[in-house]
């Protein structure tokens, strides 16, 4: 479950977020994660209209990896996020979660090296079974690199697994985002 929409935490404005209690801002996301093996296919299959991903990661703080990102859609609709991650245990790892205005976001995002910066398509595809995937097309240095993720509801949740599904990444952190920004995979485009 992801902290978005579950926790918008309209504290004092002046309130610094390392004095926030954990009651009041942490959820837990629990999401396998799969590289695609057919992306045609994927992205074929009951799409919504995609969003475009700008994220750039700024290291940790408290064992928490610090990302700021901006999602925007066709339409021109902008929304940003600060979020806060911690390790993985199994499917599961902490989220902390807030709304940032897209001024602060854009600033913040400046500040980082290419190195840093994750951009990517991302489409929101409808399993047969009614499970919401999320399928990530990822630009720049990683052009060609096509990742599925599912958020589940608790960790022994079962999943139908689509046909374009292939290799489960979870546990493999080369896949991870803030990884893929310092160290882009080969272009598999270049591959083929």
């Amino acid at each position: 479950m992801s902290a978005r929409g579950i926790d918008q935490h309209q504290g004092d404005p002046g309130t610094s977020w390392l004095s926030l209690s954990s009651k009041d801002i942490m959820a837990v996301e629990i999401e396998r994660r799969f590289l695609v093996r057919n992306p045609c296919e994927a992205l074929g299959a009951g799409m919504e209209e995609p969003s475009h991903i700008v994220q750039g990661y700024f290291g940790c703080i408290d064992r928490l990896r610090v990302r700021v990102r901006i999602l925007s859609d066709d339409r021109g609709r902008c929304d940003a996020f600060l979020t806060f991650k911690g390790a993985r245990r199994g499917y599961c790892r902490l989220e902390f979660e807030y709304p940032l205005s897209l001024g602060n976001a854009r600033r913040a995002l400046d500040t980082l090296p290419t190195n840093r910066i994750i951009r990517k398509r991302r489409h929101k595809v409808h399993n047969r079974d009614g499970m919401l995937w999320l399928v990530d097309q990822f630009e720049g240095p990683n052009d060609g690199l096509v990742l599925a993720e599912i958020e589940l509801s608790h960790a022994g949740q079962k999943i139908e697994m689509p046909p374009w599904i292939g290799e489960e990444i979870t546990f493999n952190s080369r896949y991870g985002n803030s990884r893929l920004a310092k160290s882009p995979m080969p272009s598999l485009l270049d591959a083929a």
